[in-house]
């Protein structure tokens, strides 16, 4: 069908490129046949069609985003499935497989409904949606203040926001009554804000306020002694920071998922404008990335670091970008059967690949907006379901000619490190012309801030 084609890439190059479509493909997966399906959920068999593997934590952040390019026709299957989850068990899921699983954090489901609402999928039951992330956002699990909410804890309720009472009562999870709270707080702000996208979209304008003003909660958790986030106990004190090489307990102690405070402090997706301004401007976030990648702190195997490379476009600096994704997409895909670095966690692994070997990645997914990186080949051009074409062409471009010099959408010039889903889906040709000096172009881009009101 010839769904992607690349022009520009040696025989070992798109190996690698095809290995990670089919890895990209693999995930969510049917678990229906002949028109019903079997829930887990409720132990009974229903008419429709279904999917599972839905490895949430993971894919929310790029692999969805490239199954609504690569596969759309799938996606209101796909968000259908997790209402019909949600109508059987009481809960959008986390990570269905087949049943509730408590693995993880953060109910990311929420992105994945904000995403289908933002790019026009309309297969799937919007009312329904809405209450599904509603009560994600308003109603605490069960027990939600007697447990510490421990990963995969057994003979625990489900979980969906754990810790949601106290989020709702001090704007922060504290460190030392939930586990992984800092984690959990930043995770949920995002998810906040895909709720606010959804409350806008179906004209909901008071839940919309709500929801975006809560969506700022990520900023209580800034400690400006250290310029990082900081888990934070229920008296308002500040938890010890936590790093890698502590043990689970004193993980657990400051408030971490799989990371710590290096890890976290830019993975609120959504509210990098307001993380600029925290850390004094453009240019102290730029000088703090730029600890944080030369301190050894990205870990490209696991996920919450996975578009820290494009939040140099954020600091005006969008050659460090182009550099540091190119670095990165050298160091960690390779070319034989041990390729990833770890698994590749239901595609998540090979949609970063994927995006950033087309120029661009989807920094906040349920935005609609992907910020520019360095594209890998001359030409790749993508068959889109309308039956339109979107192409990507790199002038000059290799391993040397890394840096954009300038760039055009449909001939016009392309001033500011973004595209949008919009533009994707009208067909354009996005051009850039390479070169081997990091230049100004991009550089002048500001985004918009939240606005606490």
């Amino acid at each position: 069908m010839n769904l992607l084609e690349v022009d520009g890439s040696s025989d070992r190059e798109r190996t690698r490129l095809y290995t990670a479509l089919y890895h990209a493909l693999l995930h969510p997966r049917i678990f229906s046949e002949y028109g019903r399906y079997y829930s887990a959920f409720d132990d009974q068999i229903h008419a429709g069609q279904s999917y599972t593997a839905f490895s949430l934590w993971d894919t929310f952040r790029a692999e969805n985003s490239l199954l609504t390019l690569f596969a759309p026709e799938r996606i209101d299957g796909m968000i259908t499935a997790l209402l019909q989850n949600f109508q059987e068990g009481g809960w959008l899921p986390k990570w269905p497989n087949p049943s509730y699983t408590n693995i993880m954090i953060g109910t990311h489901a929420d992105s994945l409904i904000a995403e289908a609402f933002r790019k026009g999928f309309r297969g799937f039951d919007r009312q329904l949606a809405w209450q599904a992330v509603y009560k994600d956002a308003m109603v605490p699990p069960d027990g939600d203040t007697t447990r510490r909410w421990l990963d995969r804890e057994e003979s625990t309720p489900y979980e969906a926001r754990s810790g949601l009472t106290y989020y709702k009562q001090l704007g922060y999870i504290p460190t030392d009554k939930i586990d992984e709270a800092a984690s959990r707080t930043l995770e949920d702000s995002y998810d906040d804000w895909c709720v606010a996208q959804i409350a806008k979209a179906l004209g909901r304008e008071e839940d919309y306020r709500f929801f975006l003003r809560r969506s700022l909660n990520d900023r209580n958790l800034f400690n400006p002694a250290l310029g990082l986030m900081n888990g934070k106990t229920a008296d308002g004190r500040w938890a010890p920071i936590g790093g890698p090489q502590d043990t689970n307990e004193n993980r657990s102690v400051a408030g971490w998922t799989e990371g710590d405070a290096w890890a976290y402090t830019w993975s609120p997706m959504h509210d990098q404008a307001g993380l600029i301004e925290l850390m004094g401007g453009r240019e102290a976030y730029a000088r703090k990335l730029d600890q944080f990648f030369s301190g050894g702190h990205h870990v490209h195997s696991n996920e919450p670091s996975h578009h820290y490379g494009y939040l140099y476009n954020f600091a005006g600096q969008p050659w460090k970008t182009q550099a540091k994704v190119r670095q990165i997409a050298a160091a960690e895909y390779g070319y034989d059967a041990g390729g990833l670095d770890g698994d590749d966690d239901c595609g998540q692994m090979s949609a970063w690949l994927l995006f950033t070997a087309m120029g661009f990645y989807p920094v906040n997914p349920a935005s609609g907006e992907y910020l520019i990186g360095s594209p890998l080949y001359r030409r790749m051009s993508l068959r889109l379901a309308n039956g339109k074409t979107f192409r990507v062409e790199a002038e000059q471009v290799s391993a040397r000619n890394l840096y954009i010099q300038s760039a055009t959408l449909n001939g016009k010039p392309l001033v500011d490190p973004v595209i949008t889903w919009d533009q994707i889906q009208a067909g354009a040709t996005l051009t850039f012309r390479m070169g081997s000096k990091p230049s100004t172009w991009g550089s002048n881009w500001r985004p918009a801030a939240i606005a606490a009101r």
